[in-house]
């Protein structure tokens, strides 16, 4: 018994990732309170930095040119790229686990579909549906913590974020293939993910951290 190779994003392919999505989004949608709570999450977490800022020092925040960004806009974008990474790590490791658990994911593996299409497939639905959802958290941001968004550079940060995709999709793979190994290895990885997101002045602008924490960062 033979089984056929799959061509990797042929038209067969990219029906199967539109089935991914059309499952996963039906998946989601189903229970909508855990959409709204998502977003109310990310609003209560956008309060908290919100309060925190009138303990930090605005001549501290980094700046372009004259202007100089408030801490609340800092850290909304910076939370804004956080969640792009950590939910295209999380989903790819969750989705994985979850295929295990169920016992499908050997299923999938001898099917004859690419790789490429699984590894996509597994974290589609979020590549549509963070965009919209980040665009909402903005929104309703600005709205209700007056912050001062610079709306025209929308498109160069597009620009930045598709430039990390591949970077996202290296990360995720080789976490997934921890996980897939040696199965509990969770939290180990929840704590490096940590790590990356705070060295990366997402939460803190690195020239204000201790000296051998911004080096190292």
């Amino acid at each position: 018994m033979s089984v056929s190779r799959a061509v990797p994003f042929s038209r067969a392919e990219i029906g199967k990732v539109w089935a991914f999505l059309r499952r996963d989004a039906l998946i989601d949608w189903s229970y909508r309170r855990g959409v709204v709570g998502d977003l109310l999450g990310m609003l209560a977490q956008g309060a908290v930095f919100f309060f925190l800022s009138f303990l930090i020092d605005p001549g501290r925040m980094p700046g372009v040119g004259t202007a100089r960004s408030d801490y609340v806009a800092f850290v909304v974008v910076g939370l804004t790229v956080a969640t792009f990474y950590q939910t295209g790590v999380s989903k790819m490791m969750g989705a994985v686990r979850n295929e295990q658990l169920m016992g499908t994911l050997e299923a999938l593996l001898v099917t004859p579909t690419a790789h490429s299409t699984l590894q996509l497939g597994f974290v589609i639905y979020d590549l549509v549906h963070i965009p919209v959802r980040t665009g909402l958290f903005l929104v309703m941001a600005s709205v209700l913590f007056g912050i001062d968004l610079r709306w025209a550079g929308l498109i160069q940060t597009a620009v930045v974020i598709a430039a990390l995709l591949p970077f996202i999709w290296g990360v995720a793979a080789g976490l997934t293939a921890i996980v897939v190994t040696f199965r509990q290895a969770t939290g180990a990885i929840a704590l490096a993910n940590f790590a990356l997101v705070f060295a990366s002045g997402t939460y803190f602008p690195v020239n204000v951290l201790p000296r051998w924490i911004a080096v190292t960062a």
